[in-house]
């Protein structure tokens, strides 16, 4: 179970990034990760892709997604792979490793449907 603290800054970090205020949103988002949230990972690796609240930065995305996939997150899983499905941000596109993640993030619960992408 999860403390209301911790809750309670997610909820403020996802109301920051809603309306725009992305330098509180990377704070909030930031705590929890060092908190061991995983899903702050992944909330702070799609703001360096995008350089919000902070400097855009595709290889610590990229290191994000890993160590939230490495703490089981799905969706950080989907992520990374399509980062290397594509192409994209800079990164190589490397269709082996894209097929690895898609198939992690299927096996962690993933609700996107990654099946066109491993079969």
């Amino acid at each position: 179970m999860r403390p209301e603290h911790e809750d309670a800054i997610e909820e403020d970090a996802n109301y920051a990034y809603t309306i725009g205020n992305f330098d509180k949103a990377f704070g909030g988002f930031s705590k929890l990760w060092s908190l061991g949230r995983p899903s702050a990972a992944r909330a702070l690796a799609e703001m360096y892709l995008r350089g919000e609240g902070t400097a855009i930065d595709a290889p610590k995305a990229v290191e994000l997604l890993r160590r939230a996939v490495e703490a089981g997150d799905g969706k950080a899983a989907y992520n990374l792979a399509a980062i290397y499905h594509s192409g994209g941000h800079g990164m190589p596109q490397d269709l082996d490793f894209s097929r690895h993640f898609f198939i992690v993030a299927k096996r962690l619960g993933c609700e996107i449907d990654v099946e066109p992408f491993i079969s």
